[in-house]
């Protein structure tokens, strides 16, 4: 049977996360079919045997080294069969039912591309999953620890440690995040151009620029550990491709410090999408996917 839901997962020396994301997966989208891709990206750790011997059905692809996120996410989500994809990174675990609620949620609203959920740490303290769109200066003060830096940095987040209703946002991290596949169709794959930081940011503009809409949907978390590898490692060869992903973006879209004209360029494509009524909920289909989600 073709699976309704694909998920696309990324490894890279991460045997210590492995089984339990894996482990997670089935009761998080029941009652429907998917599929489990996972894209080595070059591990030198026990990462390919600690995929091998898990009981479910995976389909492997192994890189002999590390790629990058978009090339190997791209990598499944071209052989990808599921009306959507599930973008998970391997450092998660899923709640039961998690996966289907945000599918259910999209099927109700079709003018959603991309549905993201809280991210919530082993300590309970909920990551700012979902962002405003960076300027470069956001980005050098997200670096420096200074007072006036930390207070510009914040304004560039919802806070959603205060949210608890579902909101629009300008994009959402690449930890987990339903995507419809149609979308895949209209805006292209993840620019591979970007190595490692930026890619889920500029496929989120994307999004929004052909009237698509992202939404964060708090009422379904997954504990996410959070690598932060950057972080951890500020000097090397990861971090400086995190770099030049940025500046790949922000060239890329031709802003630096300004972001209005992001904005209306979304806007605009709200009012044509409206105008022409592009996205119609289809209410048989509807009605078939509440039956199955209800059972």
């Amino acid at each position: 049977m073709k699976p309704f839901a694909s998920f696309i997962i990324l490894t890279w020396n991460s045997e210590k996360y492995i089984q339990a994301c894996l482990r997670s997966i089935p009761k998080s989208i029941l009652p429907y079919e998917y599929e489990i891709i996972v894209i080595d990206n070059g591990s030198s750790d026990d990462s390919i045997n600690v995929i091998k011997s898990s009981s479910l059905e995976i389909t492997l692809i192994q890189n002999t080294k590390n790629k990058g996120v978009a090339f190997a996410r791209n990598q499944g989500i071209r052989i990808s069969k599921g009306e959507y994809l599930i973008i998970l990174d391997i450092d998660t675990i899923l709640n039961s039912g998690s996966i289907s609620e945000l599918i259910y949620f999209m099927e109700m609203n079709h003018e959603i591309g991309l549905c993201a959920p809280q991210l919530v740490s082993e300590k309970g303290e909920i990551h700012e999953s979902g962002r405003k769109f960076p300027t470069l200066y956001s980005k050098l003060c997200r670096r420096i620890n200074l007072k006036f830096a930390e207070k510009y940095s914040n304004q560039n987040f919802y806070h959603l440690n205060k949210v608890n209703t579902h909101i629009e946002i300008d994009y959402a991290v690449g930890a987990c995040q339903v995507i419809r596949k149609t979308t895949i169709n209209k805006i292209g794959l993840l620019d591979e151009n970007i190595f490692y930081g930026a890619e889920d940011i500029d496929f989120c503009l994307r999004l929004w620029f052909n009237g698509w809409k992202i939404i964060y949907y708090p009422y379904v978390n997954i504990l996410h550990f959070e690598q932060r590898l950057t972080k951890k490692h500020f000097f090397s060869k990861l971090t400086f491709e995190h770099l030049r992903g940025l500046i790949y973006f922000f060239v890329k879209h031709k802003y630096f410090m300004n972001k209005e004209n992001l904005y209306d360029k979304i806007s605009m494509a709200n009012y044509q999408n409206a105008s022409n009524n592009t996205f119609v909920n289809n209410p048989s289909r509807a009605i078939y996917f509440e039956a199955q989600y209800l059972k």
